[in-house]
């Protein structure tokens, strides 16, 4: 319950008090401007990050390695976006943060570590930590039974 008071009644409230504080202070015209600029600045610096952990995770995965750490900064930038484009200054600063590559790269790395990610084919199943290591708890498949039935159309012959 306190997580969700924070998220929807401290914060607003802060960022309210924020935007009326600088409003007295450099009027509600420049005010307003400061708001739109780190909207617009923001959206363009999370695209073009975005776009560069995607290029990382393509090459991770092409690699054979479980791009987690890709994963968490990708979510990371996800919720940075939506917080510069929530008007206020704490929620800027914090989106602002976010963007900067080696603070963002350190807590996706802390947080990545917590991922375990599962795969399944028709061989193995298995699941990798972080690491690429495989996990020492193996989870239990779930399995899906299926009847097939082959059906003989004269309309579309079957090539072998």
């Amino acid at each position: 319950m306190s997580g969700l008071f924070v998220i929807f009644v401290a914060v607003p409230a802060l960022e309210l008090y924020l935007l009326l504080q600088l409003g007295t202070a450099i009027g509600p015209l420049n005010t307003f401007l400061c708001i739109l600029v780190t909207g617009i600045l923001g959206a363009s610096l999370v695209r073009n990050q975005g776009l560069s952990v995607l290029q990382q995770l393509h090459s991770e995965s092409q690699q054979g390695r479980v791009p987690a750490q890709q994963l968490v900064e990708g979510l990371m930038l996800l919720v940075a976006g939506a917080l510069l484009l929530t008007p206020g200054f704490l929620t800027d600063t914090i989106g602002f943060l976010t963007l900067l590559p080696p603070l963002r790269q350190w807590a996706a790395r802390r947080w990545a570590q917590q991922l375990v990610v599962v795969t399944t084919n028709s061989t193995h199943f298995a699941a990798w930590g972080a690491s690429g290591k495989r996990t020492p708890k193996n989870p239990t498949p779930t399995v899906i039974d299926v009847e097939a039935t082959e059906v003989k159309d004269p309309e579309f012959p079957r090539r072998d």
